[in-house]
């Protein structure tokens, strides 16, 4: 694994949240909270494999960046709505109907994968989490907030795709 290419693929995705976060002025509390969590993830695991060198760290990156990366039926539909004309108006629900059940199906399988991975795998690397003696282990730590962020990430998915349903209804 190129862990230098997934150290960057995490920066990027998290600056690209980060910036979006602070630059939108009227966000929804579940985009808010999507970004927020994965955010907190990233910087997770990015901070977790430098201290640790384990590569499960980069992986789990990898596995984040996935929910971020695949986000585009709903942008197009997003784009179809705005710029749509009176002719291509009845068109405009099958893209959000689309979006809903493409984000359903890929954040449903990188759930599911993200889950599967840490219990076969986990992390198990016996550092200190804070460089302090008696602070809890790097795998403490994750084994606790790995699981919970990511089903806390994967609610704010399902609230996403229900959003999505209700657009394409409210569009027809």
């Amino acid at each position: 694994m190129d862990t230098e290419l997934a150290s960057v693929g995490m920066t990027l995705v998290g600056l690209v949240m980060l910036f979006e976060l602070l630059s939108k002025a009227n966000m929804n509390w579940a985009l808010a909270a999507h970004h927020v969590v994965t955010i907190i993830l990233i910087s997770l695991a990015h901070y977790g494999f430098f201290r640790t060198l384990d590569s499960g760290y980069a992986q789990i990156g990898i596995i984040l960046t996935l929910y971020a990366t695949t986000e585009q039926p709903v942008y197009i539909a997003l784009l179809v709505k705005r710029l749509s004309g009176p002719s291509f108006k009845r068109c405009v629900p099958g893209f959000f109907y689309f979006a809903a059940a493409y984000t359903l199906l890929t954040k449903s399988v990188i759930f599911a994968g993200s889950v599967a991975w840490f219990a076969r795998i986990g992390l198990s690397d016996g550092q200190d989490f804070l460089w302090l003696p008696g602070s809890p282990t790097w795998d403490a730590v994750m084994d606790v907030m790995y699981p919970a962020l990511v089903a806390v990430l994967y609610v704010v998915q399902l609230y996403q795709v229900w959003v999505l349903y209700v657009i394409g209804c409210s569009s027809a």
